[in-house]
């Protein structure tokens, strides 16, 4: 099936064991040399003063956003390509599959889920992996819709940084499914570039102008709430940040811990909020906070979807009558 093999050949077995070194050495240093710049006295006392209230809360928001809605959208999502898919089933199987990403970067685990679209519901393989893909674009462009919320929000930034932002967004949003004949030059600077640029652009022309602007907003809005997880971290630590810093730094946090050079994010995620919010919270209390926020994030959700990571895998992989 589509993007989803039975086993894998040895030689991506070898790969994805020297991705995962790769992203977990880092991960270690980061976090070394973090905690070696502390005192043992400081770092325990921020984490022994943890308000755990606001850890719990910023928990249940980001389980929330990331199991109940995020499926939700991407079924939304699938509606433009004539794929009416139950919402419960395909929750079931993102949730499993958010396990994953322990072994296989770049949320390749998400692609059980396009497995599950193309045995269950007869959906192309090559559809169901655009409409991922424009799922995970959109999620990745509300960072610098925020982030420009951030720069307006913050004296000297309006003009120079915020003005261009805020123009370049919408383009970009109208424009993209006109952008194909990028997808040449790119596919020239490596082939994958290519295929994903044609993917991406193919997807966003299945969506009328009107409804994508709808879309990206309805997504942007509620994803508001990354934004108060990492209000929620720093709270909870006793760290008090003002309200443009959290616009404009939280945005940053997440675009530096999606890119795939720590494991899961974490290393990268504690390294950015010590810089960015340094002057508002000893540096204790800010990897504290960075901490509890991969804790929440990644490592909590990481233990609740795997119960059902076996119903994701036989969703994705079985024959429709032994996973019926």
């Amino acid at each position: 099936m589509f993007g989803v093999n039975d086993a894998q050949p040895p030689q991506a077995k070898k790969q994805s064991a020297t991705r995962w070194v790769l992203t977990l050495v880092p991960t270690i240093l980061i976090l070394f040399l973090l905690l070696r710049s502390l005192s043992p006295g400081q770092f325990v006392a921020a984490l022994r003063d943890m308000r755990l209230e606001y850890f719990a809360a910023m928990t249940l928001l980001h389980v929330g956003l990331i199991f109940f809605f995020t499926p939700a959208m991407w079924r939304l999502i699938l509606r433009f390509y004539d794929c009416r898919t139950p919402y419960w089933p395909l929750t079931a199987v993102w949730i499993g599959s958010t396990s994953l990403k322990v072994l296989i970067p770049l949320k390749l685990g998400r692609l059980l889920g396009v497995a599950y679209l193309a045995r269950r519901e007869k959906l192309p393989g090559a559809q169901g992996v655009s409409s991922l893909l424009l799922l995970h674009f959109i999620n990745f462009f509300t960072l610098f819709v925020y982030l420009a919320v951030g720069l307006w929000l913050t004296p000297g930034m309006r003009l120079p940084f915020a003005l261009p932002l805020t123009l370049a967004l919408p383009a970009i949003v109208a424009l993209l499914p006109s952008l194909g004949a990028l997808a040449g030059p790119l596919g020239r600077l490596h082939p994958r570039l290519g295929k994903l640029t044609t993917d991406l652009v193919s997807a966003f022309a299945v969506i009328p102008l009107g409804k994508r602007f709808a879309l990206v907003g309805l997504i942007s809005l509620v994803h508001g709430a990354n934004i108060a997880k990492v209000a929620l971290a720093l709270a909870a630590t006793g760290a008090s940040v003002s309200t443009p810093a959290l616009f404009l730094y939280s945005p940053l946090v997440y675009l530096a811990a999606n890119l795939p050079v720590t494991w899961m994010g974490i290393g990268a995620r504690e390294a950015t909020m010590v810089y960015f919010f340094q002057s508002f919270a000893p540096e204790a209390n800010l990897l504290a906070a960075g901490m509890l926020l991969s804790l929440g994030s990644e490592i909590v959700t990481l233990l609740l979807s795997l119960p059902l990571l076996p119903k994701a895998i036989a969703a994705g992989l079985l024959p429709v009558k032994e996973s019926a």
